[in-house]
């Protein structure tokens, strides 16, 4: 795109900056962005797959004590479960989470939950 609106390919420019200047997410935001979507989906029941939802761990507080993080991550023995499309879609949305308070993925709707995703993203970027 940069080639195309200036006839010439800048080497001093890194691929961040070109994101920022056309606001483009990057290829790891714009993951992020759809496994968020995708849980918001998975617990609304916009999508329907019982063992993904299985592997929902909402974490609940005891009587006196704040949540800090919403969902629970097991304890994995190895990278299989660690690395898991749902395990890293939990952690992922307990660190925006902890960047952004104000994202809810229980009482927003979908665009407003997205809006916020990418404003976490782009506040951390």
């Amino acid at each position: 795109m940069y080639f195309r609106d200036f006839s010439y390919f800048d080497n001093t420019i890194s691929y961040r900056e070109l994101n920022a200047g056309y606001e483009i997410l990057t290829l790891k935001d714009r993951k992020t962005l759809l496994y968020m979507t995708f849980l918001h989906g998975l617990i609304h029941g916009k999508i329907n797959s019982s063992s993904s939802l299985s592997m929902v761990n909402i974490k609940v507080p005891a009587r006196r004590g704040m949540v800090e993080v919403t969902f629970a991550i097991p304890v994995a023995r190895t990278n299989v479960l660690q690395k898991s499309p749902i395990i890293q879609m939990m952690s992922k949305y307990n660190e925006l989470v902890r960047k952004n308070e104000e994202l809810n993925i229980f009482f927003d709707s979908k665009a407003q939950f997205k809006k916020g995703v990418v404003q976490t993203i782009m506040m951390l970027a």
